[in-house]
């Protein structure tokens, strides 16, 4: 039960390790003609989930 405790302390003190695991990152890839440079995630839900069909310029986002 020691050791088993030594090494947990050990791998908390390596570099990069930690309790709390980074934020993950999103990257959403559009077409290069979209003018938009950064969505929050509410406006990525929106887009998802079909309630946002144009950009903020007007452009449609979905040809039917």
């Amino acid at each position: 039960m020691k050791r088993l405790f030594l090494v947990f302390c050990m791998l908390l003190c390596l570099p990069g390790v930690s309790a709390d695991p980074p934020a993950p990152q999103v990257q959403v890839i559009a077409h290069p003609s979209v003018q938009v440079d950064a969505l929050s995630q509410a406006q990525l839900r929106s887009i998802y989930l079909m309630r946002q069909v144009v950009w903020p310029d007007g452009v449609a986002m979905y040809s039917l």
